[in-house]
C-alpha cells in the first residue's frame, strides 16, 4: 500500500481497499473523482486534476476517473510483475504507468470514493508540469505499443 504521507486521504477507506483487492482486483485505488467521494480543493486544484485526468483517460483509454490520488494498494502479482518494470517514477509517474501497463496486461483495477482534503501548499511550474506530463504519458504509451514492459 502507499498513500500520500499528509494524510490528504482519510485512512478510514483503507478497509474499502483491501475488500476491493479481496473483490479480485489487482490494483485497488482511491479516487477522489467519484459521485461518492468528498474532496476539499481549490478551484484551481480542480481544474487541473480534470485536465490531468481527461488526458490520461484518451492517451490509455482506461476507465479510470482519478490517476494521481495517492491512495493505492496493490497485490503481490503487481509488485513481482509490474513494479520492477516501472521507468518513470522518479518523475513522478509512478501511478499513471504502473496502471497503464497493469491494464494493458489485463489486471484489474477497482477504484473507490474517497474523503480527501488538499493540505499542502503545492509549489510547482504550470507550465514545466503540463509539458513533462504530456511527454511522460505519450513516452509510456509508445513503450506500452512497442512492447517494452515484456
Amino acid at each position: 500500500m502507499f498513500m500520500d504521507a499528509d494524510l490528504s486521504t482519510n485512512i478510514k477507506h483503507i478497509p474499502e481497499l483491501i475488500n476491493a483487492l479481496q473483490r479480485g482486483g489487482d490494483i485497488a485505488i482511491g479516487s477522489r473523482r467519484l459521485k461518492k467521494s468528498r474532496v476539499k480543493r481549490t478551484i484551481f486544484r480542480s481544474v487541473l486534476s480534470l485536465g490531468f485526468n481527461t488526458l490520461m483517460r484518451l492517451i490509455f483509454n482506461l476507465g479510470i476517473h482519478d490517476f494521481q490520488c495517492g491512495f493505492k494498494l496493490i497485490n503481490k502479482k503487481i509488485r513481482n510483475e509490474i513494479i520492477p518494470k516501472m521507468k518513470y517514477g522518479d518523475q513522478g509517474f509512478l501511478d499513471t504507468e504502473m496502471m497503464a501497463v497493469a491494464h494493458n496486461k489485463g489486471y484489474v483495477i477497482k477504484e473507490i470514493p474517497v474523503n480527501w482534503a488538499d493540505i499542502r501548499l503545492s509549489k510547482f511550474k504550470i507550465s514545466r508540469t503540463i509539458y513533462m506530463v504530456l511527454l511522460n504519458s505519450l513516452r509510456i504509451k509508445r513503450d506500452i505499443l512497442l512492447g517494452k514492459y515484456e
